[in-house]
């Protein structure tokens, strides 16, 4: 593709730079604004400006030999009757677009132009210019099994940065278990019976366990009187990718002999992605009155999502002391990484290798709010607020679809539809002010105006501002949506 083509209302696309079109001296690509003053002494202030309808003007020589001149220009008559067009420039900086309507193609004979004689048809092509360049940005909601490691997701490449309550050790590593200090109510540690069959269950009792003044490498140490048949201590769910290496290490502390049964162990328990028990790996340890640690290295099943990090085998009957447990990515355990801090949420923060124009972000449950942060590049030169949009809501939508556009923390445009969607029917909102509508498509095809159903309580049809902004939409949870909007610029 050269510099120049053209696309007219059917789709069909003619480059302008060829042998058969062969064009030359293009003019009007740039701006021009019509400003106002008011004069205070030898002082301006400017009290309006308005930017001119832009023409794109250009010389087009027709066939590549003088017979075909002719039918050349013919061709290029019948491509035009289909308006509007939309002009494609293409330099060093990048692609961009421009819809326009004919104002004038010029017709003499061959070697009658009025720019110079040639065996050719030479002629002016007019376009006048009905909008801004741009280029058409989409983002698409997307949903994700529910990871607790991640918090954003997009089409962006990021670099983390520790939250600055986690401890990073030496070796680069941090502790994947939650409060490893134990915090008095014992947050993110359970006891009792785990289900093996069942789904995982967070809200297993904490009776019996306790806190020792006794110190081990200067952390609290956790004491569990464990029953017959009982686990004696297990943490939350901690969710893992398949295929992923993890070492644990446990410092312990057994006073008593366990009545013979079972040897005191140590293992990790995998879940599914419907925290269902799939399996577990374990490691058996040497009774002991004093003080000694145990590791153990395992990879993650592949149908697993989550794991979760026990004390004792069932069966065995006595007193488990355990002290700064470790769980890191790898295959080697470094020192000791203090946990999250009790009632401490981590939010991973993000820096980007580029600005993206849009970030997915996504909650970790099935959710009615749907959200999309977007980031518009668009330039207006102080003289428009927002880009056009259209917004796309797929059903199945029992409830009446709403949404509302959010920058720095105002609510800044809302538009919503008393209406619902069946599973095979999709909602469609235009603001592009050349085509603005709101629809409502069938399965076949067809559709029905449904803007008489608009909620006018709202700003309607909104329009993306630039910069970062967020968008909310208040959905079904199995609904999907996603916006296409123009990313524009009055000068490339």
């Amino acid at each position: 593709m050269s510099m120049f083509a053209l696309t007219n209302a059917r789709g069909e696309t003619v480059d302008i730079n060829n042998d058969k079109l062969l064009s030359y001296t293009p003019t009007g690509l740039g701006v021009q604004f019509t400003n106002t003053y008011s004069q205070y002494e030898t002082y301006f202030k400017a009290t309006k400006s308005t930017v001119t309808q832009g023409q794109f003007q250009i010389y087009i020589l027709f066939g590549d030999v003088e017979s075909q001149a002719y039918q050349t220009f013919s061709d290029f008559a019948q491509f035009l009757a289909y308006q509007p067009l939309t002009l494609t420039y293409t330099t060093d900086s990048g692609t961009w677009y421009r819809d326009g309507r004919l104002n004038s193609l010029t017709k003499t004979e061959i070697g009658g132009s009025t720019v110079f004689a040639t065996d050719r048809i030479n002629e002016s092509f007019t376009l006048e210019f009905i909008n801004n360049w741009y280029n058409n940005k989409t983002a698409e909601y997307k949903s994700y099994d529910p990871d607790h490691n991640l918090g954003t997701y997009g089409k962006i490449y990021g670099n983390q940065i520790a939250d600055t309550s986690i401890q990073i050790n030496s070796q680069g590593q941090q502790n994947k278990l939650v409060n490893t200090e134990f915090s008095p109510d014992l947050s993110g540690w359970y006891g009792g019976q785990s289900s093996q069959s069942g789904i995982y269950n967070t809200g297993t009792t904490t009776t019996g366990w306790s806190l020792d003044s006794e110190k081990y490498k200067g952390s609290n140490v956790i004491v569990r009187v464990i029953g017959v048949g009982s686990v004696g201590t297990y943490s939350d769910l901690i969710a893992v990718t398949p295929g992923l290496t993890l070492s644990v290490r446990s410092a312990y502390y057994n006073s008593n002999d366990f009545n013979g049964g079972t040897p005191l162990a140590f293992y990790m328990r995998f879940y599914d992605i419907n925290k269902k028990y799939i399996t577990s790996s374990s490691y058996n340890c040497v009774k002991s009155t004093t003080w000694r640690e145990q590791s153990l290295t395992f990879t993650v099943p592949s149908n697993a999502a989550y794991v979760s990090y026990n004390t004792l085998h069932n069966g065995t009957v006595g007193t488990i002391k355990m002290s700064e447990p470790i769980l890191v990515e790898g295959n080697n355990v470094g020192d000791y990484v203090q946990g999250l801090e009790y009632n401490h949420v981590a939010t991973p923060a993000y820096t980007y290798a580029y600005a993206p124009y849009y970030v997915y972000q996504e909650s970790n449950r099935p959710s009615n709010e749907k959200v999309m942060s977007l980031n518009n590049k668009s330039q207006y030169f102080g003289l428009q607020s927002g880009s056009p949009s259209v917004i796309t809501v797929n059903g199945p939508c029992s409830v009446n679809p709403t949404w509302t556009v959010v920058q720095n923390g105002n609510v800044v445009a809302t538009d919503g539809f008393v209406l619902t969607l069946t599973d095979n029917q999709k909602l469609v909102v235009s603001s592009y002010p050349e085509d603005q509508y709101a629809r409502l498509y069938n399965p076949d095809g067809s559709y029905v105006d449904v803007s008489q159903l608009q909620d006018y309580t709202k700003t309607n049809f909104v329009q993306i501002p630039e910069g970062e902004s967020t968008v909310l939409f208040y959905l079904d949870a199995n609904s999907d949506v996603n916006i296409t909007f123009k990313e524009e610029r009055l000068l490339v």
